[in-house]
């Protein structure tokens, strides 16, 4: 998993490449499923719901997104450097894999721009039915 910084919209380098900064915005957890209707309710406002919202089974991830309207579907390019905080690699990953990417990170911490780059390994914890993630500052 990877975390990124939320910059701050409002400021005119963020707008200008809004998909390229991924500016995201909160879902929305609902039990009921948005419905559009073709020609009726189309407008920006119904499209969004039904882009940003989900189940309410899900609300427990406070999942964000970022919709990229311009360059369609597929894996995209983003501003690495501004937005790229940390990788945080799951309690299961097989240590060669983990060895694997610590070396990756490490390198593109080299990048100046990327020097606060942070590597994170979840745990279980040995008290609580839960996973932590030790130093992670949340």
């Amino acid at each position: 998993m990877v975390g990124f910084k939320v910059p701050l919209i409002g400021h005119e380098e963020v707008i200008k490449d809004y998909p390229y900064n991924l500016v995201s915005h909160p879902v929305e957890y609902s039990s009921q499923r948005p419905v559009i209707e073709m020609g009726v309710n189309t407008n920006s406002e119904h499209v969004n719901r039904l882009l940003m919202t989900k189940s309410e089974d899900w609300a427990y991830e406070e999942e964000h997104r970022v919709v990229d309207v311009t360059r369609g579907a597929g894996i995209h390019t983003f501003n690495r450097e501004r937005v790229l905080e940390c990788v945080i690699v799951g309690m299961a990953m097989p240590e060669s894999d983990y060895k694997t990417l610590r070396q990756a990170v490490t390198e593109t911490a080299k990048n100046p721009a990327l020097s606060g780059l942070k590597l994170y390994k979840a745990q279980m914890s040995k008290k609580d039915y839960a996973i932590e993630i030790p130093k992670f500052p949340f």
